[in-house]
């Protein structure tokens, strides 16, 4: 076995080696994102082609193998493929489609390099040294260098949402405690106490409890219990009704209750719906519906009200609902989950659909 047999075989097995790395560092996080699936899928045909080049330089009639088409067209092709699967990873965005036209993001110049860059220096070192094979091993380079790539732009990206996230964080309390909600609830439990004291003990534990969620939704970074969240509906549901001398009814639908989701998404949400919806309702037939049901691989929420569908137009939740806003960044940047809100003459429906296993 020549010099040159043996420093081919010795860079497949580096090859297999970084391979299997990129492999198994894909596996431990359950590829749960589409480029990283690519990535491992990528992986897996290169380690077949690797394994197929280093049992033909064994090979005692190597030569005879190499000459035969079937074996390097096989080879050739696995590696294309491969290649191809990359390509896809570079210029996928960040909505896992790929756009070669009307693209909303940049490609990346890092990552088509760590692409092409090693696979042409293969090439180039193989058109002047015929046997000596050297781009598997490179491809595999290129595998490793993408995979850390994608993983140092998640990582960039999740400390802008988390940055983001906590300036919002600072301004939630004041934009979401709004003060004529706390004043009115205050007037009603005055008066309550020399009306109808047991009512005004039942309201002062329920403006407590809201406090306490609000004041928790700025510490707490992980999702919580929908329950809790409910609970917190519920203390808000009373004291509005303890405030205001208009009827409207809750109606809750829960389908699915034990799942998580970021604290103060949903109760924004009902609290327009009470507000700009039921309560304009001057006949006392307002109501806010919510209901739950678990739908493949997520979990949908959702809030409707029969008002006139005038009140959470789109202009109106960007411009002047601070709480829907934040709902949306707490969902985006805690779960990837998303909010989307429709009106129409009769009434509002928002809808959260969040992922059962970012939850």
């Amino acid at each position: 076995m020549s010099d040159i047999h043996i420093a081919n075989i010795a860079l497949n097995g580096a090859g297999i080696v970084l391979t299997l790395i990129v492999i198994s560092f894909i596996y431990r996080k359950a590829m749960t994102e589409k480029r990283n699936r690519y990535v491992m899928y990528a992986g897996i045909l290169h380690f077949v082609t690797l394994c197929t080049s280093t049992y033909i330089e064994f090979s005692d009639e190597r030569e005879h193998i190499w000459e035969n088409s079937a074996h390097y067209i096989s080879i050739v092709f696995l590696r294309i493929v491969a290649l191809g699967l990359l390509v896809c990873c570079i210029v996928m965005e960040s909505d896992d489609r790929i756009r070669f036209f009307k693209r909303k993001e940049p490609i990346s110049i890092k990552m088509t390099l760590a692409v092409f860059l090693p696979v042409v220096i293969g090439l180039t070192i193989q058109a002047f040294v015929i046997h000596f094979r050297v781009l598997g091993f490179l491809m595999a380079i290129s595998l490793l260098l993408v995979h850390e790539l994608l993983e140092y732009s998640h990582r960039i990206e999740l400390n802008n949402k988390e940055e983001i996230l906590n300036i919002r964080q600072a301004k939630l309390m004041a934009e979401q405690m709004q003060p004529h909600f706390i004043y009115n609830s205050l007037m009603s439990i005055h008066y309550l106490i020399c009306t109808d004291p047991e009512k005004a003990a039942q309201c002062i534990q329920d403006f407590t409890g809201y406090l306490r969620g609000n004041i928790d939704a700025l510490t707490t970074e992980d999702p919580i219990a929908f329950s809790k969240e409910l609970e917190h509906i519920d203390q808000y549901v009373s004291l509005e009704r303890a405030s205001t001398d208009r009827e409207f009814e809750m109606i809750y639908d829960l389908k699915s209750g034990d799942f998580k989701i970021p604290a103060l998404t949903v109760q924004p949400i009902v609290e327009n719906a009470v507000k700009h919806g039921a309560l304009s309702r001057k006949d006392a037939t307002g109501f806010v519906r919510i209901t739950t049901e678990t739908i493949g691989e997520f979990v949908r929420i959702t809030i409707e009200d029969n008002g006139g569908g005038t009140s959470l137009t789109e202009k109106q939740i960007n411009n002047c609902r601070i709480g829907i806003r934040n709902a949306r960044l707490r969902l985006d940047a805690q779960c990837g989950g998303t909010l989307t809100i429709n009106s129409s003459e009769n009434g509002t429906r928002a809808v959260i659909t969040v992922p059962k296993e970012a939850v």
